[in-house]
């Protein structure tokens, strides 16, 4: 896709997938990130978001930076996977590698499998891929923090 830095500046509106609700991700820096989508698919959540301009360098190439602040929303789909309720995951470990780039205006899609829960840790694995083709590998490892007033609630953002 050739980068069309006047069409796409134009690009306000995060369009996702059919099947994808947008995620309350809260305030302070993870708003600056910009909509973030999850979808439940083979209780699994899905999480994706559509590269918008701040999301770009002058090349219209997606930065590392918000490829890595998606990789460490991972912990979303933990807590999703984990039937955590209004829980804190602070991040203990990331692991990016990145594989590939992504432009402005690509679907980036990442489903993350829990690899193993203890009473205290969350250990995650993920694939990223724009447009269905792999960029990025991550590993997350996630502390499960205590229910916090104000949480993002997986489980009822999409179970109601």
């Amino acid at each position: 896709m050739a980068f069309d830095k006047e069409l796409m500046s134009d690009l306000t509106i995060a369009t996702p997938p059919a099947a994808f609700q947008p995620i309350p991700i809260g305030d302070g820096f993870s708003s600056s990130f910009g909509p973030l989508y999850g979808c439940p698919r083979n209780g699994v959540l899905v999480l994706g978001f559509r590269v918008l301009a701040q999301h770009v360098n002058h090349n219209g190439v997606c930065h590392g930076g918000p490829l890595a602040s998606f990789a460490d929303m991972q912990a979303f789909a933990a807590q999703f996977a984990a039937n955590l309720r209004h829980n804190v995951t602070p991040t203990i470990s990331l692991d990016v590698k990145y594989l590939a780039s992504a432009t402005q205006g690509q679907w980036i899609e990442s489903e993350t499998k829990l690899l193993k829960t203890t009473r205290r840790m969350l250990f995650t694995q993920s694939i990223v891929a724009a447009d269905r083709v792999p960029i990025l590998h991550c590993a997350g490892i996630y502390k499960i923090g205590i229910p916090a007033e104000g949480a993002v609630d997986m489980l009822s953002v999409f179970h109601g």
